[in-house]
């Protein structure tokens, strides 16, 4: 990708969508640093036998890649540490990359056509709705702009993802912070996402709305905001 430059984000305001059946893990959110982390996952694991598969696989990301702190902390990690075994556009099985989009109707336009996909796999789904948290994401970031290829490339293949992920591969190897990019699944033009390599760019992570979605027969035939809330709802 050396035909893409670089471009600086400070401070930049993004949005999620995440399901809310994924509640936040306590563990990141209730320690300081690492070491604290460390003391009170050792007695987590003692005591309870599910620790492994809420916070994920830890191998995956390195405790110092962590913003312990943060608004959101666990937020931030989750999908560096439960990756799909398919990966996404710009990450394969051996490593995450955290998706947000740079409004929310963008973020519900990519969401919707992963559900539609999913749901569209489960025999015998005529119809199913789905609760989401809305996420405010801030970062600092050095991301490779991919804005600058055409829509052709095959980066923005709507049916293989094999060329984002080797430019990933590419990037993350490295050192980069992640890609800039225009959404693909938008129903407007030139809309952009971001995928960071590392939790530790995301500054802050707020939840801001519910959201319901439903599928009929194979389509989303709404998605809707139900409820705002703050940082402390669930």
């Amino acid at each position: 990708m050396k035909e893409c430059k670089d471009k600086e984000f400070t401070n930049e305001v993004a949005f999620r969508l995440i399901p809310s059946k994924y509640p936040p893990i306590a563990l990141f959110d209730d320690v300081a640093d690492e070491e604290e982390f460390a003391a009170l996952y050792a007695i987590q694991e003692l005591t309870n036998p599910r620790i492994q598969n809420e916070l994920g696989n830890l191998t995956l990301v390195d405790p110092s890649e962590i913003p312990f702190g943060i608004a959101g902390c666990s937020y931030a990690v989750a999908p560096f540490v439960h990756i799909s075994g398919d990966g996404g556009r710009f990450n394969d099985a051996q490593f995450g990359a955290f998706y947000c989009a740079e409004n929310m109707e963008t973020a519900i336009s990519e969401v919707s056509y992963h559900q539609v996909r999913y749901l569209n796999n489960i025999e015998n789904c005529p119809f199913e709705v789905i609760t989401y948290r809305g996420l405010e994401c801030q970062f600092t970031a050095k991301l490779k702009d991919l804005t600058s290829l055409p829509m052709e490339h095959d980066v923005y293949s709507k049916s293989h993802y094999s060329a984002g992920q080797q430019v990933a591969r590419e990037l993350k190897q490295s050192g980069s912070d992640g890609v800039t990019y225009f959404s693909v699944r938008a129903r407007k033009p030139e809309e952009v996402c971001f995928a960071l390599f590392a939790p530790r760019l995301i500054q802050r992570i707020v939840q801001t709305a519910h959201f319901e979605s439903f599928y009929s027969n194979g389509a989303i035939t709404k998605f809707e905001k139900v409820s705002p809330c703050n940082a402390e709802q669930d």
